[in-house]
């Protein structure tokens, strides 16, 4: 294997088989005497995997059934605080607007218009209830994800 170095005296690029190393030799540019450079042994660095964090690393099909129960557990099982709680707090607030719409007593007045009514709060409960539906099963994707992205880091 060949040496390439250059030379003190000119700087011109010399190549040289590695058996003359640390031998004297006089430059072909300008005929001045110098040694010839040992080989330096390659040296290799090998980096060591990094290590995981093997006190937790949460599992994607326990945070979606945790977000089953209840959206926003699974994002926190997974430590992501802000977006569990998010969910937690979007998902229960379209159940409470929900059931208000449902519960809300009728007005007080024609049978007809109490019956409009009636249509017109079971209407809204029905978009809550779609909302709330919505965040559910968004939550449960989101935890899969968060899971995933936490685990394969």
């Amino acid at each position: 294997m060949p040496i390439a170095f250059s030379c003190p005296a000119c700087s011109a690029p010399l190549s040289i088989d590695d058996q003359h190393a640390g031998a004297t030799v006089n430059c072909p540019q300008c005929n001045s005497p110098m040694i010839v450079p040992q080989v330096a042994p390659q040296i290799i660095y090998v980096s060591q995997p990094r290590e995981r964090n093997r006190e937790h690393t949460p599992h994607p099909g326990i945070a979606v059934v945790l977000s089953f129960f209840w959206p926003g557990l699974g994002h926190l099982y997974c430590g992501h605080f802000f977006s569990g709680f998010f969910w937690m707090l979007f998902h229960g607030a379209m159940v409470f607007i929900g059931m208000l719409a449902l519960l809300a007593p009728p007005r007080w007045g024609a049978d007809n218009e109490m019956a409009q009514h009636r249509a017109e709060a079971a209407i809204v409960a029905l978009l809550f209830f779609g909302f709330a539906g919505l965040s559910w099963l968004t939550a449960m994707f989101g935890a899969y994800f968060a899971a995933r992205t936490t685990r394969y880091r």
